[in-house]
């Protein structure tokens, strides 16, 4: 184990979790797609891995979510776990709703970090030769940021006062606002979230519902829905049990398709919780 790593557990200190989820911010703005080590944060919640390791494949989905990378021979003598033990990787979407929204006070420093933090970071300054020409710009630079600070204390302003008149007069947002506001695909994982439910039930619901089917391990739509523009295909790199690598087909969603979840999904009783 690196002496520097940090491994959260329902002990841990606020610091100690700030911290970790600091480091995690910086290696997502370095383009890492997984990175938090699933070792570092299930004892947040769970008693053990393997059950941290069964949820995360029963409501998540490989490729997407994480990944699964084996342990190299060594490493999995020095764990004792044997030769066919995999390490699990998580997005940051992934860590935040599989571990950091089931414990309140961990979700608090998560959001503190990630909805802060990654906002706050000062660019540096122009790196003029002339140092008369250096000073000028500097200082229209702070000039220009004190005033954009003042602005942006303003509007925050206003837009709480905005936002307590609305919730007064419409105590609750409807989802077809939400996908509205919108223009991303997005996988079964995220609309699952916006109703309570896990990947695997939402896909079974809506292979109920004859919506969509299963053709070489991907959901395909029937055909009445396949040219409607409701989704699209994205290849992942995901790596096997024994070790080798493969690529993955798995099917995003449009917000149009989407919308036809949603439209489909009210009709039979099924709402997003933001509209129960």
């Amino acid at each position: 184990m690196n002496e520097n790593q940090i491994i959260l557990t329902k002990g841990s200190t606020e610091s100690d979790i700030r911290r970790y989820f600091e480091g995690v911010l910086q290696l997502s703005k370095s383009s890492e797609e997984f990175p938090v080590n699933l070792d570092e944060v299930w004892p947040l919640v769970y008693g053990q891995k393997g059950d941290a390791v069964g949820a995360l494949k029963k409501k998540f989905e490989e490729g997407i979510d994480y990944k699964a990378v084996p342990i190299a021979l060594e490493d999995a003598k020095a764990k004792k776990g044997g030769q066919n033990k995999m390490d699990y990787y998580l997005t940051t979407s992934c860590l935040e709703y599989f571990i950091a929204r089931k414990v309140r006070p961990v979700f608090e420093v998560y959001r503190a970090v990630f909805h802060r933090v990654a906002n706050s970071q000062t660019p540096a300054l122009p790196d003029f030769s002339n140092p008369a020409e250096a000073a000028r710009a500097w200082a229209e630079q702070y000039e220009q940021k004190m005033i954009e600070a003042r602005r942006a204390d303003e509007a925050e302003k206003q837009v709480l006062a905005l936002s307590a008149e609305i919730e007064s007069l419409q105590p609750k947002l409807s989802y077809y606002d939400t996908i509205l506001a919108s223009k991303e695909t997005v996988t079964i994982t995220q609309i699952a979230q916006d109703y309570g439910m896990s990947a695997v039930a939402l896909n079974k619901t809506l292979q109920e519902l004859k919506v969509q089917h299963k053709v070489n391990g991907q959901w395909i739509l029937y055909a009445p829905f396949i040219s409607q523009g409701y989704v699209h295909s994205k290849p992942v790199e995901i790596t096997r049990t024994n070790g080798k690598k493969d690529v993955k087909m798995n099917t995003e969603w449009t917000q149009k398709g989407r919308l036809f979840l949603y439209n489909g999904l009210k009709n039979h009783g099924i709402l997003p919780l933001i509209e129960r």
